[in-house]
């Protein structure tokens, strides 16, 4: 059990480490006030290739600037993480230009394993690759994970419900609460608001040509939200996937969509 008030650092930073590699936590309570860093930012560490499992983590802000990434859990993501509880109240980038993926558990998965999640937040924004869980997953598996938020909201493109951008990755068992309004209306509720790419489950999806042949990429997945958007920026709406490359590839089973779309 513990808890950071502040942690403030150039480049990687985490409430509890900078990073960990190849080691194993597990049993953790941790809560964290604020963590800040110019890099891979996360609120309980800045970059893992480690194991992490059975815990709860609790964070209040998590900040990244440049071109970081930021995380309620994790900034970068490349390890294994099973059974943990998440609460995620603001995960931001300020002043990036450049972009940066944003979420409430990773900023950016690579080749990670992920299962057993629950996970709130209240406010997920940035320039792009916005995501309610994860900012960026690439190659990644994710099951068992259940989503409830508020606000996810980018600058520019790329936002979902549960992931901004999805590579190769698999995503199994996954149910996701978060609507879509304007943020000047924002008042009760869920809330996901944006531009180019916006989609209840996955802003924008990404499937190489033979990605079928390890099964499907959705399976068993439960989406409810309500989407407005700007027609005169882009019409890559979806209760979904905003937008999808190769979707001859893509194999889908068992969705369940509840959604409104309302373009201005």
């Amino acid at each position: 059990r513990g808890h950071a008030n502040k942690v403030k650092a150039l480049g990687r930073a985490g409430g509890m480490i900078g990073s960990f590699n190849g080691t194993l936590v597990e049993s953790i309570t941790w809560s964290t006030d604020e963590v800040n860093g110019g890099g891979s930012v996360g609120g309980f560490a800045g970059y893992s290739t480690g194991q992490l499992k059975d815990g709860t983590v609790h964070v209040n802000h998590v900040i990244t600037d440049r071109n970081g990434v930021a995380g309620g859990l994790i900034g970068h993501h490349m390890g294994i993480v099973n059974n943990i509880d998440i609460r995620a109240k603001i995960v931001e980038s300020i002043d990036n230009p450049l972009g940066g993926s944003i979420g409430g558990l990773y900023g950016l998965d690579q080749n990670g394993t992920t299962s057993n999640i629950t996970l709130a937040f209240d406010q997920i924004t940035g320039d792009e690759e916005i995501g309610g869980a994860i900012g960026a997953s690439h190659g990644s598996n994710i099951s068992n994970l259940a989503v409830r938020g508020n606000l996810v909201q980018p600058n520019h493109s790329y936002a979902g419900g549960v992931v901004g951008f999805s590579s190769d990755s698999r995503w199994e068992n996954i149910t996701s609460y978060v609507n879509t309004v304007p943020s000047e209306n924002v008042g009760n509720g869920y809330i996901l608001h944006g531009y180019i790419g916006v989609g209840g489950l996955i802003g924008q999806m990404y499937t190489t040509h033979n990605a079928n042949t390890s099964g499907p990429l959705l399976s068993n997945v439960a989406v409810q939200s309500n989407i407005v958007g700007n027609n005169s920026i882009s019409n890559a709406y979806s209760g979904l996937i905003g937008e999808i490359a190769h979707p001859e590839t893509a194999q889908f089973v068992n969705l369940a969509i509840s959604s409104s779309i309302l373009i201005n």
